[in-house]
């Protein structure tokens, strides 16, 4: 097994001790919420609702996937999901849908202050879920 890449997802956001995109590590904590809790899939409105203030989200889209490279995450795009992500269109990333393989979701540690996040943490991250009471 590959080892395990960490993220700390208090501010400052970092990676391997390098400081980490806000947008891109949010995209990548979504894309495995995704593939853990959901459909698996997230889509390109789901960028334009969470960061509205990008006209476009081409941009977000580019950095991301360049963070993603730099992090050693393969992240796939558009459909089917089985299709490896070396043989896809790069020209189409941009339109998503986006999506996580559950062997790269696996490889994924979230840290909340050094220690691993738990869902709760993670959903909060992202801004789906209310603190409990």
């Amino acid at each position: 097994m590959n080892a395990p890449i960490r993220f700390e997802l208090s501010a400052p956001y970092r990676h391997a001790g390098k400081p980490a995109r806000f947008q891109s590590l949010w995209l990548l904590v979504r894309l495995c919420h995704a593939a853990r809790h959901e459909d698996g899939m997230v889509s390109i409105q789901t960028l334009r609702q969470r960061f509205p203030a990008s006209r476009t989200p081409r941009m977000l889209v580019s950095r991301a996937f360049a963070d993603f490279a730099a992090w050693g995450v393969t992240v796939g795009w558009g459909a089917p999901r089985r299709e490896p992500v070396a043989l896809l269109n790069p020209d189409g990333r941009s339109r998503g849908p986006f999506w996580l393989s559950a062997d790269a979701c696996a490889r994924l540690d979230f840290l909340v202050n050094g220690h691993a996040a738990d869902r709760w943490q993670l959903e909060r991250f992202l801004g789906l879920e209310a603190e409990p009471s």
